[in-house]
């Protein structure tokens, strides 16, 4: 499964013959696995405790993370095997503001996981 923001808009961009899907404002491309043996915690998450985990990733595996914010930016990617760790940080190392956050895990062309994260002050 694959799902990337293609554009904050109102024009729909399908990727590779995929057709595009709105949410809101962020526009994506929809082919889908997702995997529930995957665990993001704390989620909503206070920004006292500075850090989410996404842990329980397949083991072995690459896994590349990308959070973005619901303007369609990217905020922060990182990737990692077994677990990944966001300390509420963008890629400047700035703190992030107080909203929701959407992520995507993906190993490899496909997304495993998908959803949104609340950062709360």
């Amino acid at each position: 499964m694959w799902m990337e923001i293609l554009s904050c808009g109102t024009e729909e961009k399908p990727v590779d013959n995929i057709p595009a899907v709105r949410s809101g404002e962020i526009v994506i491309s929809v082919p889908q696995v997702i995997s529930d043996d995957i665990h993001v915690y704390p989620n909503p998450v206070d920004a006292g405790k500075n850090e989410v985990i996404f842990a329980s990733l397949p083991l072995g595996k690459q896994v590349v993370l990308k959070i973005y914010n619901l303007a369609g930016e990217l905020v922060f990617e990182k990737s990692g095997v077994d677990s990944i760790i966001w300390g509420l940080r963008n890629s400047d190392n700035d703190s992030v503001a107080s909203g929701i956050y959407v992520y995507f895990l993906r190993d490899g062309a496909r997304v495993i996981k998908q959803g949104k994260i609340g950062v709360v002050r």
